[in-house]
């Protein structure tokens, strides 16, 4: 008991505060270091690096982006729009040209969590122009044709079923 009321009185509530203080720094410094690792480890994934190769391949995206086509920080806080189970992956990656900002709509999949990722299908998002399509899906369905958009006209992707196309050709 008289040691537990000398250290009581050797402890002020100055130093309990500044305890608490330093604890609040660590922990918030602690979470954003995480939160920073998680968000530079979807960068680093094979589905993120495929996607951005393939919208910077994608010349209607620098035309209205502008070059160069710079990949912003994702915010993992958005589920509903950055996801991943190990099998599928949904993510919203923001963009950054010299004429305007958009975003990149990633849909990725695979077998099995040892295989390599198969981007499913890209969207690009430019919200000053009020536009968003599609100009990527996956090549490993046969049985559909990818048609990309660009034009001032016509900005919308769409999937011709290859059955069709040959049916329109023979008549």
């Amino acid at each position: 008991m008289y040691i537990a009321s000398f250290v009581l009185k050797m402890v002020s509530n100055r130093f309990l505060v500044k305890v608490a203080i330093g604890g609040a720094i660590f922990t918030l410094t602690s979470i954003s270091g995480m939160k920073i690792y998680i968000e530079n480890k979807f960068q680093r994934q094979d589905f993120y690096l495929k996607s951005m190769d393939l919208l910077r391949n994608y010349e209607p995206a620098e035309e209205r982006l502008g070059k160069p086509i710079i990949d912003r920080t994702i915010n993992i806080g958005e589920l509903h729009h950055n996801y991943t189970d190990g099998i599928n992956a949904r993510l919203r990656i923001p963009l950054k040209g010299s004429i305007t900002n958009g975003a990149l709509y990633v849909l990725a999949s695979r077998e099995t969590p040892k295989e390599s990722w198969h981007i499913d299908k890209l969207d690009l998002e430019i919200p000053s122009h009020f536009q968003r399509w599609t100009f990527y899906y996956d090549p490993r369905d046969s049985s559909k044709v990818k048609i990309t958009g660009g034009s001032d006209e016509a900005d919308e992707t769409s999937i011709i079923d290859n059955n069709a196309v040959q049916d329109t050709q023979a008549s």
